[in-house]
């Protein structure tokens, strides 16, 4: 007989009788009736494929590459809604992946028995070296161009039409797979990457020009290999005209055609006496035409016939010879013989495995079962095994490849049946391993130097947090062992020991205070914008305040303030202002009898005017519903067994940590026992939200971890929680947005100190897992685990519906604004110090250096956390406290952090106890030093060991990039100049920068760092290191070349002189000749509670035609020591102003860095730099920004015409300009700080000041200030007023650019003769407040809460596009008004109306209104002044409380004055009265105004 494949007869008869199939669900697809896929139920086909190569060739054997389809089945089947799919390698190659799938939608019918053929493109290339034959009938056609490649290719029939993506579909066979084949090509070692089980390949098998596969037989049993045979065109040609013919391609047009029927050569499968046996005979059977009818002789005792199937079990031993005879509906027939064997019993198997081998996920596993004895052949067959392995039934073996389940140990039953149903079974644990990772290190960290306090403590609170001073090179560290604990000052050198400066007594001084008693010293800060120290001390007895002290540099006591109970943490805002800290309140004598839990809180100091206020938690409402309260009872021995509420909130949240956002107004706090970040607005001192941060899915293959301690490492899932409870935290600006980083160290609860604890929230599994809920995924694991995991610690106050661990043994970054996780580390910690030199000691602890000793509690317990900006990356540094040493990420895509490095200077090579705990152990604090403030120029760490009591100075040893010049000054047309980049590079990184401008529309730079001028204007060099971490940076500042440049003059000089001193605020280092004149300083005076000192400098024309005047170091010194001595309590402003500036068109003030420095450190409130042409004042966060970016400052304003200003901007936006500010003066802003740009300033603004004189006939109320983005647009400014005494117009930015004056007229027809026209005028000409429509304003008309939040929104300037959702629940996020409330709530203007409403389409009230625009002013750091004395309303009483203060504020700031009464008797407020939109215009742009004045 001919040797094929098996199909399964559509339809059967059996004794006589015909049975038919059941239908499938859609017709020609291999689904039986319950639509579970089988390939034995007939079914269209792919019967034949031919590629003749991917362009036209001459030796082709066919015009056509095609695509025959076959329908055996005996109904005609619509292939409407079906597809044909194909993928190529798209070349030549003979092997590799091939492309994405492209797929033929097809239509029309396959008719019973018949062919459907599918044609590429043509592939003629005449003329041909010999003929080919034309394909001239199809029933369907390719797109063009599209051709079927001779080289290997793959083709998949779907019933549907959705385009497949995976590379094999015939694995997973997605909805609608109904046949598919791969082969390779006939070119030796041909592979296709897609195939059913098998494919044809080589010159026997694969494909070629003159060379199709065809099905043989129509047979499918899902093996290409075995289903297809190679047809040689060429070869038959010659060999077999008969045999040709028969193989060419059919088409419909063909009609039905047939194979002879057959039977295949196969054997029956073997039976055993006394089990049970089944075989489908349809199975024998191939061709001829259905319907066929079965005859079955021969069969052992035991067996029988029927419906298609030998069924039974077989009575005894022996052999066999079965006769089949199978008739079709033409007549034909056909026999075979077959032998079937049936098998004795004999009970001597035995299984020999013990144990079965560890297997890793994503890695191939293989595991015999040995076994001896039994009859053969046996039958092998597994449960339990994890998905992906599987075992072979015949040989035994455990194959396969883990994926999709978590690592754990699996129970895996064996069972082995001989040939005589004797059987054996064994229970073997099969340990599953995480997936392997690789984690490579991207820097190296070095040891430089260290420092010892001299006493360990295995207990820790030795040497814990550590700060560094840039400004004098020394750090100081919060030593808790000295006696009296001290803040130590130590000189930071860069090798060697250090040794110690002096010691400041802490005790002593918070002792100062009457009645203060102390009790620890526990954190301090460093504020160089106010040149303070800071510290917090606890009190003795644990249930009283705290102290803050403020001192000098050297220690020495300069104030004290109040702070919470239990200060820990704490931290001062960048500009000095505000000064925080957390106040743990921790029951520090447990639930016992007297014992109390005081009040956690965070306390902000306003340094300002020594207000001390303890933000409370005591607020429900900003509490999210899933952060963890624990009750404040216990049971009879002192457990924690139940969770609290929200009022008990004010007691157990015990703050830990603070972070601060970008712009310093918010306050980010970890509340550790509580699993939660609570925000905080600084300046409004009050909670602005509480949320949980969720838990840790320890099932989820990400998060492996080892919680037995048994003395070997195992990584291992379990389907219990995490609970984060973050230490440190540190916050960092990444693409404009906050991120929170924290380390997620875990924190249980036990008071008092030393046991019996009264109060416990610490327990073992062991006394919880009979609690647990049934069927829940906890319980379900531990019910065959016995005492296994007993000893595992977890939280005992978290319910019986899961397992919840301490801490999440990693690190994780957060949305500062939503709290949303963006990355965890997951079982990384335990993954790198599993490996390498450090797995003899993972999970170790201070002293107990075993193997393992730390993993039933919290592992390597991540402690401290901080960030750092190296180059173009940022980077977070986490210290591992048990078994030491800091990690370093790469956190620059928050969303992608990876493993950067790991460095552990800890000696575990320590024989003995004293050894052990003196040596870099329990790392506590972490201070980063970037390069800029660095003694070796390259970034540094300082890491305090709270059990060693040391302190390790690292170094990241990375590349170092130095350019020969900070600061290039060039002329537009003039020629380029070179800056040269010194590379120091880092180990394995290349010697090379990459040069990039800021600005390319103004300079551009080349691979060499040749600099091009384009433009007039700034832009910022970047030379970035081959590694990424490390840049220089130079100011190039371009202006336009001079029509006249003078006599003796050399106009080229600017440009090929990159370091001669530059113009404007270019950062030049050669000062003019003004420098040696002599600088007059005016006495100090005082204007109401202003006192101002004036500088003047003398202005010199530099090499660019710029008046330039440079301030000296002691004038500037002089001037402030006359405001220091000036009257105590005013607010201070220093002048500085150039003198003879005459009509340049360009004025730079200079301030050497040392000045600034001082200046900053003064505490001068306002610094205002007249530099002729126009004035810039700064404010204490522009000072300070200015300060920390080092360096000499230059403030540079610069007089433009319109048409200057339009040059610069794209060609698309120069019309809009030149027509919308024609005639208008434009002014260039720049201000540098050692010679970089600097555009922001420390979130404060700016005030500038420019002279203007309105044009006849324009409203001054319509004089307007227009920012010119980069790209030409402009934009109104809104806070800018014209000011007719002074013939300036006063405007206030938050970044400097090109600001021109402007007039914009916005005029009504109903406001001419309002009492709120003007400010009407001036609203509207700054889009602050509009009309409705029709030339109208509607001054009369109610305003609502919800166009108050924009309006406010408006005139802050506030970009409120990324604001997130306010929380209310009746404002709907699509809302025009959503985004401004979410604003205005998170700045903590608007507070809603309780009951998370904020009604937006209410109207406003009078009362309503003076309480935002007092919120308001707060939020903008603006005092409202007291011009106006305080006057009480007759209906003063009828005034709410929420809005009192508020009334008397703005009343004394003379914006509100009341109603007259209708006695005549005093002036209403009318404070239920809705506000008007006039009422609302006057207000609110009078408090503008006021603000800039």
């Amino acid at each position: 007989m001919m040797l094929s494949v098996s199909i399964l007869a559509g339809t059967m008869f059996t004794g006589g009788t015909a049975v038919q199939a059941d239908p499938v669900a859609i017709p020609g697809t291999p689904y039986d009736e319950n639509g579970q896929y089988d390939v034995n139920v007939p079914h269209v086909v792919i019967n034949q494929i031919y590629g003749g190569g991917l362009k036209t060739a001459d030796d082709v054997y066919f015009s056509h590459g095609f695509i025959e389809l076959y329908n055996p089945t005996d109904a005609d089947v619509s292939l409407n809604g079906w597809s044909l799919q194909y993928a190529d390698r798209g070349d030549n190659s003979t092997t590799g992946s091939t492309l994405a799938w492209v797929k033929l939608d097809l239509a029309g019918e396959i008719k019973a028995h018949s062919s459907y053929l599918v044609l590429g493109e043509n592939i003629v290339k005449t003329p041909l070296k010999v003929p080919a034959n034309m394909l001239t009938d199809s029933d369907q056609a390719w797109p063009a161009n599209h051709f079927i490649n001779n080289k290997g290719m793959k083709v998949a029939l779907l019933s549907n039409q959705t385009l497949l993506t995976a590379v094999n579909p015939f694995e997973d066979r997605p909805e609608g797979y109904v046949d598919m084949v791969g082969t390779g090509s006939n070119d030796g070692g041909s592979t296709i990457d897609g195939y059913e089980t098998d494919y044809p390949t080589g010159s026997d098998e694969g494909t070629s020009k003159k060379k199709s596969i065809r099905r043989v037989h129509f047979i499918d049993t899902d093996n290409n290999k075995q289903d297809f045979v190679q047809v040689d065109y060429e070869a038959l040609a010659s060999s077999d005209p008969a045999l040709l013919a028969a193989s060419m391609p059919r088409s419909s047009a063909d009609g039905a055609w047939y194979v002879p029927l057959g039977l295949r050569d196969t054997a029956l499968p073997a039976a055993t006496a006394g089990q049970s046996y089944t075989y489908s005979v349809t199975g024998t059977v191939y061709g001829g035409q259905s319907p066929y009818i079965f005859n079955v002789t021969g069969l052992p005792g035991g067996l029988a016939y029927a419906d298609g199937k030998i069924t039974g079990v077989p009575t005894a031993a022996g052999t066999s010879t079965v006769g089949v005879t199978v008739t079709d509906s033409a007549s034909a027939s056909v026999s075979g013989s077959y032998s079937l064997t049936v098998g004795a019993a004999n009970d001597n198997l035995q299984i020999v495995t013990s144990a079965l081998p560890s297997a890793t996920i994503g890695e191939s596993y293989s595991a015999t079962i040995e076994t001896t004895g039994g009859s053969a052949p046996l039958a092998f067959s597994a449960t339990g095994l994890p998905d992906g392995l599987s075992i072979d039934p015949a040989a035994g073996v455990i194959s396969g490849t883990i994926d999709g389940t978590p690592a754990h140990t699996a129970l895996v039953t064996i069972t082995v049946t001989d040939n005589a149903s004797f059987f054996r079974n064994i229970v073997l644990p099969l340990n599953v391993l995480p997936a392997a990772r690789s984690y490579e290190e991207k820097l190296h960290v070095s040891k430089l130097a260290s420092y010892a306090v001299g006493t360990t403590n295995e207990d820790g609170g030795v040497a814990e947090i550590v700060k560094y001073n840039k400004d004098n090179g020394k750090f100081y560290l919060v030593n808790g062992s000295a006696n009296p604990p001290t803040l130590d000052i130590v000189t930071l050198s860069t090798s060697g020991q250090l040794t110690k400066d002096k010691s400041v007594n802490v005790e002593e001084l918070s002792e100062r205070t009457a009645g203060f008693v102390y009790g620890d010293l526990t954190s301090v800060d460093i504020n160089t914008a106010t040149k303070r120290i800071f510290a917090s001390v606890q009190e003795a007895d644990y249930a009283k305040p705290g102290k803050i002290l403020m001192l000098d540099y050297e220690g020495n006591l300069l104030n004290t303030y109040d702070a919470g109970i239990q200060p820990d943490m704490i931290k001062s805002t960048p500009d000095g202002k505000y000064v925080l800290t957390a106040d743990e309140g921790e029951p520090r004598e447990g639930n016992g009898e007297n014992a109390v839990d005081p009040e956690g809180s965070v306390t902000i100091v306003d340094t300002a005017t020594g207000e001390s206020v303890r933000v409370r938690f005591d607020n429900p409402a900003v509490i999210a519903d899933d952060v963890i309260i624990r009750s404040w009872n216990v049971d009879s021995d002192g457990q924690i067994v139940s969770a609290g509420t929200k009022a008990d909130a004010v007691r157990d949240f015990e703050p830990e940590y603070i972070a601060l956002s970008g712009d310093a107004k918010k306050a980010y706090v970890t509340l550790q026992e509580n699993n939660a970040i609570a925000t905080i607005d600084i300046a409004a001192k009050t909670v602005l939200s509480v949320k949980s941060l969720g838990y840790k899915d320890l099932n989820d293959p990400n998060n492996v971890l080892d919680l037995l301690k048994d003395g070997q490492i195992k990584l291992e899932n379990v389907p219990f929680k995490g609970v984060y409870m973050p230490d440190g935290m540190a916050a960092h600006e990444i693409g404009g947005k906050t991120y929170l980083f924290t380390a997620n160290e875990g924190d249980a609860t036990e008071w008092p100190v030393e046991e019996p604890y009264t109060r416990n929230g610490l327990t073992k599994i062991k006394s919880i897992k009979d609690k647990l809920s049934d069927g829940s995924a906890a319980a379900v694991f531990l019910q065959d685990k016995g005492t296994t995991y007993d000893g595992v610690e977890v939280l005992s106050y978290m319910g019986y519906d899961d397992v919840y661990l301490l801490g999440g043994r990693s690190f994780s970054i957060w949305e500062a604004d939503t709290i949303k996780q963006v990355y965890d580390s997951g079982s990384d910690f335990e993954r790198i110090t599993s490996s390498g030199p450090y797995a003899p000691y993972f999970n170790a602890g201070h002293v107990n250096l075993d193997l393992d000793s730390r993993s039933s509690k919290k592992g390597p317990e991540p402690e401290d956390i901080k960030t750092g900006q190296v180059g173009s990356r940022t980077l977070a540094f986490i210290g591992l406290e048990r078994i030491g040493g800091i990690m370093t990420y790469d956190v620059t895509d928050p969303e992608n952090a990876f493993f950067a490095n790991y460095t552990n200077t800890r000696n575990f090579g320590a024989s003995n106890k004293s050894e052990i705990l003196a040596t870099d152990t329990g790392p506590e604090g972490i201070e980063f030093i970037p390069a800029a403030d660095s003694p070796t120029g390259l970034p540094l760490l300082l890491v305090a060991f709270e059990v060693s009591g040391t302190v390790a100075l690292y170094q990241l040893d990375v590349s170092k990039v130095v350019l020969d010049k900070q600061s290039v000054a060039l002329k537009t047309g003039g020629s380029s100049t070179k800056l040269n980049a010194t590379v120091t590079p880092a180990a394995g990184a290349a010697a090379t920068v990459t040069w990039a401008s800021s600005k390319p529309s103004v300079a551009t730079v080349d691979a060499s760092g040749n600099v091009t001028p384009r433009a007039a204007g700034t832009t910022v060099i970047t030379a970035l290191s081959d590694d990424g971490f490390a840049e220089a940076k130079a100011t190039v500042t371009v202006t336009a070349s001079s029509s006249n440049p003078g006599s003796g003059s050399n106009p080229g000089s600017g440009s090929e002189t990159g370091d001669s001193g530059g113009t404007g605020g270019s950062g030049g280092t050669t000062p003019p000749a003004s420098t040696e004149e002599p600088q007059s300083g005016q006495p100090p005076v005082s204007t109401g509670n202003t006192t101002k000192a004036a500088v003047e400098a003398k202005a010199q024309t530099n090499a660019s035609g710029a008046a330039e005047a440079v301030f000296s170091l002691e004038a500037i010194a002089a001037s402030l020591e006359s405001l220091r001595k000036a009257e105590a309590g005013q607010t201070s402003e220093l002048q500085l102003k150039a003198s003879d500036v005459g009509q340049a068109a360009e004025a730079v003030v200079r301030v050497p860095a040392e000045a600034w420095s001082q200046v900053n450190g003064s505490g001068v409130a306002v610094v205002t730099v007249d530099a002729g042409i126009g004035s810039v004042s700064f404010g204490r966060a522009a000072i300070s920004s200015l300060s920390e970016a080092g360096g000499e400052v230059a403030v540079s304003v610069k007089k433009m015409s319109v048409e200057e200003a339009a040059a610069q901007a794209p060609q698309a936006s120069r019309a809009v300009i030149a027509a919308t500010l024609a005639g208008k003066p434009v002014y260039d802003l720049l201000v540098t700080a050692g010679g970089q740009s600097v555009s922001g300033f420390g979130g404060g603004s700016v005030q500038v000041v420019v002279p203007y004189a309105p044009a006849a006939g324009e409203d001054i109320h319509a004089v307007v200030i227009y920012y010119i983005a980069d790209s030409g647009e402009l934009a109104v400014v809104p806070n800018s007023v014209y000011d007719p005494e002074t013939g300036t117009v006063k405007f206030s930015v938050t970044h400097f650019s090109n600001y021109a004056v402007g007039y914009r007229k916005v005029s009504f027809a109903d406001t001419a003769s309002n009492f709120a026209a003007d400010q009407i005028t001036y609203l509207a000409a700054r889009n602050v407040l509009t009309g409705v429509g029709d030339n109208k304003f509607s001054p009369a008309a109610k305003l609502t809460r919800g166009d108050l939040a924009v309006i406010l929104a408006r005139m802050a300037g506030a970009d409120i596009s990324g604001a997130s959702s306010s929380g209310f629940i009746d404002v709907e996020s699509g809302a025009y008004y959503a985004k401004a409330i979410a604003w205005a709530a998170d700045a903590g203007i608007a507070g809603g109306v309780g009951q998370g409403l904020y009604k937006p389409k209410d109207y406003v009230t009078r009362e309503q209104l003076v309480a935002l625009i007092a919120r308001y002013a707060e939020h903008m750091n603006y005092a409202l002044p007291k011009t106006t004395a305080a006057i009480t309303f007759a209906d003063q009483t009828q005034v709410s409380s929420f809005a009192a203060g508020a009334l008397r504020s703005v009343q004394q700031a003379g914006l509100i004055n009341g109603k007259p009464s209708a006695s005549g008797a005093g002036s209403l407020f009318a404070p239920k009265d809705h506000a008007t939109r006039a009422e609302t215009a006057k207000i609110l742009a009078q408090l503008m105004q006021s603000m800039l004045k």
